[in-house]
């Protein structure tokens, strides 16, 4: 998150992700495919449920 990108490494749960088609691969990094969970899920929603 904090680079603005990650790597595509072919795990379960990018798998999972890719099916559900909450992100995209490109160019060997994924994207998030839906602009509603980009905003929703953003970085103070992951450091809050990290926690």
């Amino acid at each position: 998150l904090h680079q603005g990108q990650v790597m595509a490494v072919n795990s379960p749960e990018e798998t999972e992700l890719l099916i559900c088609g909450l992100v995209v691969k490109r160019e060997g990094y994924l994207q998030v495919n839906n602009r509603i969970y980009q905003m929703v899920f953003d970085e103070p929603w992951v450091l809050k449920h990290l926690d």
